[in-house]
């Protein structure tokens, strides 16, 4: 007995019972791969953030004197 033959034997109710049901275990599949590949972008995103050397505003503040190693003393 093949699959044609079993929905060959439903009434039209089930037949669109079946048919709702393949379609929305489509979707789902399509979603869980979307899912997948979001989960691995994103994994791929940390790991570039991990090996950057630092955020740029750090590496700026350590290369330039602050406003207060600027100024002379007093000033405001």
């Amino acid at each position: 007995m093949s699959d044609h033959d079993a929905v060959d034997g439903l009434d039209d109710e089930e037949r669109a019972t079946v048919e709702g049901m393949e379609r929305g275990l489509e979707w789902f599949y399509r979603a869980h791969g979307v899912l997948v590949a979001v989960r691995h972008a994103v994994g791929s995103a940390m790991d570039h953030f991990e090996e950057a050397p630092g955020p740029p505003w750090r590496a700026r503040r350590d290369r330039e004197p602050s406003r207060r190693q600027a100024l002379p003393g007093g000033a405001r």
